[in-house]
């Protein structure tokens, strides 16, 4: 494989890797607000940009704040754990 391939699928890699990574910490926020009954007014997700959720009611800040790096390492993790426990042969990629 030439070199110029290699490095075009280690970049997608990191860009793949970059956007789930945000994803799932903005989920952890969106679902933050809604388990606390705050009102989601705009989920901003772009690949050049920093991600924010942006709540119009917030009951409880600090916790929804929290949910979204909480939730950014429990649910890999948990995806990894169930990888491994089926041992799947992509856990390595989990």
């Amino acid at each position: 494989m030439s070199r110029i391939y290699q490095l075009l699928f280690c970049i997608s890699c990191l860009v793949f890797c970059w956007l789930a990574m945000m994803g799932v910490h903005e989920l952890g926020h969106v679902l933050g607000g809604l388990f606390t009954g705050g009102s989601i007014s705009r989920v901003v997700l772009h690949p050049f940009s920093i991600s924010r959720t942006d709540l119009s009611v917030n009951p409880l800040p600090a916790l929804v704040v929290w949910a979204g790096p909480v939730l950014g390492v429990l649910l890999p993790l948990l995806f990894w754990l169930i990888g491994r426990l089926l041992r799947t042969p992509v856990v390595a990629l989990l």
